[in-house]
């Protein structure tokens, strides 16, 4: 039996993952259409977002 809180939380994690997959999956279209361009300018905001997301919601 889950609480409201523990519902909450794994919803807002299920939510945070969709997110960081959809930015991941377009991040790797950018990459592949830029490539070898800007790869690691990608890479540094894919890094920035996952901080946001634990600081967000830990």
């Amino acid at each position: 039996f889950e609480t409201s809180d523990e519902k909450i939380n794994s919803l807002i994690l299920e939510f945070t993952f969709v997110i960081s997959y959809s930015l991941v999956v377009q991040f790797s279209k950018i990459k592949f259409s830029l490539a070898p361009f800007n790869v690691s300018a990608a890479t540094l905001i894919l890094y920035h977002v996952r901080l946001f997301n634990v600081k967000l919601f830990f």
